[in-house]
């Protein structure tokens, strides 16, 4: 469901070309969910024409960009997943027959909903759970593949899987304002810092 990428890129204003995947759902103390709880439920504007919804069932995306509306609905499934572990929420979403990103979301005491993404593969290869399976950088407008990670000016970062179930300790560690994607306030607006 390549939908499910698209629309997680643009409502949560995700710019970078890196990624980090996994070949399971995340983490490993996690408790998959059913439908999406009270207090995720919502509707954002995340850009000039564009409307983010959370309702029980999934995703909603508006975009008002064209002539016509165009509203792309994601229900949980099994391209589409939230898990939560820790008081952490973590959303698990990938195309058919790819692996899993992740999106960690931690709610706020004011009501915000930060959204969260760590794209450095070290991170993950402090887990002793996660076997690093696979980097791909890219040198010289080329893109080469390694078993493990590449250090040095030469080397830009494309993507890296990981296999196994990472534990909550690091699912914590990505929870900084390093990592913070967006904000979703209380008030129907959505804040990116990488927009500043």
């Amino acid at each position: 469901m390549k939908s499910v990428i698209v629309l997680l890129i643009s409502s949560f204003l995700l710019f970078s070309c890196a990624h980090i995947y996994f070949t399971e759902v995340q983490p490993k103390e996690g408790k998959q969910l059913k439908e999406i709880p009270k207090e995720l439920l919502g509707e954002w504007k995340t850009g000039e024409k564009e409307v983010l919804r959370l309702e029980k069932t999934g995703m909603t995306t508006i975009n008002f960009k064209t002539d016509d509306t165009i509203t792309i609905e994601t229900p949980l499934s099994d391209t589409f997943q939230l898990f939560m572990a820790d008081g952490i929420y973590v959303f698990n979403y990938k195309e058919r027959n790819s692996p899993w990103e992740i999106m960690v979301v931690q709610v706020q005491e004011n009501g915000d909903i930060n959204l969260y993404q760590n794209l450095d593969p070290k991170l993950y290869t402090k887990d002793k759970n996660l076997k690093l399976l696979s980097s791909t950088y890219e040198v010289d407008g080329t893109e080469l593949e390694f078993k493990d990670l590449q250090t040095g000016d030469e080397y830009e970062f494309v993507q890296a899987t990981f296999s196994g179930k990472m534990y909550s300790q690091t699912l914590r560690s990505i929870i900084n304002t390093d990592n913070l994607v967006s904000i979703l306030k209380t008030d129907g607006t959505s804040y990116s810092p990488s927009e500043e």
